[in-house]
């Protein structure tokens, strides 16, 4: 950064929420040298390093948050940060492990999202989001493992969202199942649009289905009573 903008953070000591934009990793490393103990919030966007290590200098955060930041493939340093409520990454490289979430045992919202322009993608294994027992809004609407038995036993769960097109229909119906709650919301279907795309059976409104391998509409009156499992056939 430049010797304006260090003096610019300087002056800062008592604000609780910082973003930063295009921080390099070399000065993302100094910013433990500005003292800011109020800081319960920080924002990266287009953050250029590899991980998350600097962050462990900030162990009184409750909000975090990386987006756009393509070269950011590691989330380790973010496991020191223990006070965590609030969480989301999104747009950045591939993920190589989720193990560092493991350790955010007071987590209550966790966001992994693709933007508008980047699919966001999870290289490990969902194992280390069992351990998050607190949480109560969870997104994982990138590409990633398939398997979703680690996401099944939140028992404060309140509200979820997948995304249902990239997953194989089978692991949509365990995540029905064990969250009634969301099973109800049908997020599988899109509501149609403006006057819609009638159905050629009864004339209807057609809504779009989307779930792997279906590209096809679906009719309230003529599809509804079959259940949503004997639609996608």
């Amino acid at each position: 950064m430049r010797v304006s903008d260090w003096e610019a953070l300087r002056r800062v000591g008592d604000s609780t929420a910082i973003l930063l934009v295009n921080l390099s990793a070399s000065d993302a490393r100094q910013l433990h040298r500005i003292p800011v103990p109020n800081l319960r919030r920080l924002s990266l966007q287009h953050f250029k390093g590899l991980d998350l290590t600097f962050v462990q200098a900030f162990k009184e955060l409750e909000f975090f948050e990386v987006c756009q930041s393509e070269q950011t493939i590691s989330l380790d340093g973010i496991q020191a940060l223990r006070r965590l409520r609030w969480l989301s990454i999104s747009e950045v490289g591939p993920l190589l492990s989720l193990e560092p979430l493991a350790a955010l045992e007071e987590i209550e919202d966790l966001f992994l999202t693709s933007g508008m322009w980047k699919t966001q993608r999870v290289l490990g294994d969902l194992k280390p989001l069992a351990s998050l027992k607190n949480l109560r809004r969870l997104a994982l609407t990138g590409a990633g493992p398939e398997d979703l038995s680690a996401l099944l036993g939140f028992t404060r769960l309140e509200q979820l969202w997948v995304a249902t097109a990239l997953l194989p229909m089978r692991e949509v119906a365990r995540l029905a199942a064990a969250y009634p709650f969301w099973g109800k919301l049908r997020p599988w279907l899109r509501p149609p649009e403006g006057s819609g795309r009638q159905c050629s059976r009864c004339g209807g409104r057609e809504a779009l289905l989307l779930l792997r391998r279906t590209k096809r509409r679906w009719c309230e009156s003529c599809d509804g009573g079959r259940g949503w499992r004997t639609s996608t056939n």
